[in-house]
């Protein structure tokens, strides 16, 4: 979203309503900033021809994102609570004996998958 409010800010563009090739430039170049602030405080950003020969190039720092993911992670967390407080023990029973019967039918344990 971040990059999404630089790219109208500076240029009135708005990278979502210009095709699917833009916002996949835009995805991949948030994933790869998102990437660099796992082991840096700053990170840039590049996307070459986003939209109307329009090149990206901004800067994002850790403090940054937390703040624009603060929100979503809260909301996130609320939603997880409220399941948690409306599951009984007979639904968690029932969830528990799905994945138990899922991994005996797959082979998959712990996401790997074995032959059987």
């Amino acid at each position: 979203m971040h990059f999404c409010l630089f790219l109208f800010r500076k240029y009135k563009l708005d990278p979502r309503s210009c095709g699917r090739r833009p916002r996949e430039k835009l995805l991949i170049c948030a994933e790869s900033a998102k990437r660099g602030l796992t082991t840096l405080e700053t990170a840039s950003a590049h996307a070459e021809s986003l939209a109307e020969g329009i090149d990206l190039q901004a800067q994002v720092t850790r403090a940054r994102f937390d703040n624009e993911v603060v929100g979503k992670v809260r909301d996130i967390k609320e939603i997880i609570e409220s399941v948690l407080e409306n599951l009984t023990r007979e639904s968690f029973k029932k969830i528990s004996d799905f994945f138990f019967y899922f991994r005996q039918k797959t082979g998959c344990i712990n996401g790997s998958h074995t032959q059987l």
